[in-house]
This record gives structure tokens, C-alpha cells and sequence, in this order.
């Protein structure tokens, strides 16, 4: 008992000792990332970001086409976000103009307000949702989940992948939807 109540006359400095860390630990620009393995949570969590979105949504879809389980997916999410003012922003690579589902998502989107524009050249996966919140490929577990994601929050990083889709963008043509040629 006398052990414990020596213990319990320390807690008021070991309080005193946390607060300075948590203090630290608040100032922080961001929360880090976090390894997303299953695709639905990756999308989910895609979702609540967007939900929240006062700004912009910027996609880089390396992959090529979208198939329409994709397109049913976004096609909802995303309206929502051009409806509350959201800035969308989409790249593709240039092989998506002969794609049939592509080609319609986006003329849909375009006729809403979102903005897309191909590329022959490649450019990583990413989506960032205001600055703030961006999913990028797994490039750490070499044999890790199909789809598996890192989502990032952390200030820096957010920036920086956000700069290399800017970067990408300028080089690329914009892209209504039309049917014109890869690499045309």
C-alpha cells in the first residue's frame, strides 16, 4: 500500500510530463497515413472525404478504362461534390478516348462541371480531396492486397502529391469525352 500511494504522489508530475508531449504532439501538420487492405473501405473512406469536401477532388487513373462498377460508384458520389461547388478534376491516360464506358462517364461529368484531360506519358494513382486527404497505390507490402491503398493525411506529403498531379496536368490535353485516337 505505501508502494502505491508513493505512485499516486508522482501522478500530478507524470501528468505535468504528458501534457508538454500531447502538447507537442497537437501542433503537428496532419495525422500521417494509414494502410488500407480492403477495397471497400478504400472507397469508404474516399467517400467520406468527399463528403466533406469544400474545394476539390483531383483523380490521376493511370489504369485505363473505368468499368462501370466504377462509374456506379462515383457517378452519385461525385455529382454530390460538383453540386456543392467542389472542383473535380480527372487524368487519364490518352487510351481511355477509345473506351465506350469512359468516354460516356465523361461526358456526364462534363456536362456537370468536372474537368478531365488524358496523357500519353505515365503518372501514378492518387486521388487528393481538398489538400488534405489523398489515397495512393501501396508501393511498401510487394505482396500486398490487390486495390490495397495508404491513405495520407499528413500536411507535407499532401502537398507534395498534390504538386505532381499539378505537374501532370499542365502537360496533359483536356479531354470532353470525345472519340478521337490515343495519342491524337
Amino acid at each position: 500500500m505505501a508502494r502505491r500511494a508513493a505512485q499516486l504522489t508522482q501522478l500530478p508530475e507524470l501528468s505535468d510530463e504528458l501534457a508538454a508531449h500531447y502538447d507537442r504532439s497537437r501542433t503537428r501538420e496532419g495525422a500521417g497515413c494509414e494502410y488500407l487492405t480492403d477495397p471497400a473501405e478504400v472507397n469508404a473512406r474516399i467517400g467520406a472525404a468527399l463528403a466533406g469536401a469544400q474545394q476539390e477532388m483531383l483523380t490521376a487513373q493511370p489504369g485505363g478504362p473505368r468499368t462501370q462498377a466504377l462509374v456506379n460508384i462515383a457517378l452519385d458520389r461525385d455529382s454530390k461534390a460538383l453540386e456543392r461547388g467542389v472542383r473535380v478534376r480527372t487524368l487519364y491516360r490518352d487510351t481511355v478516348h477509345t473506351d465506350v464506358v469512359t468516354r460516356e462517364w465523361a461526358t456526364i461529368m462534363t456536362g456537370k462541371g468536372a474537368q478531365f484531360r488524358t496523357i500519353a506519358a505515365p503518372f501514378q494513382r492518387c486521388i487528393i480531396i481538398d489538400r488534405q486527404h489523398a489515397f495512393i497505390d501501396d508501393y511498401v507490402h510487394q505482396d500486398g492486397p490487390a486495390n490495397a491503398a495508404w491513405y495520407v493525411q499528413d500536411r507535407g506529403m499532401v502537398a507534395w502529391i498534390a504538386v505532381v498531379f499539378d505537374e501532370v496536368w499542365r502537360r496533359a490535353e483536356v479531354w470532353n469525352g470525345d472519340a478521337r485516337a490515343a495519342g491524337c
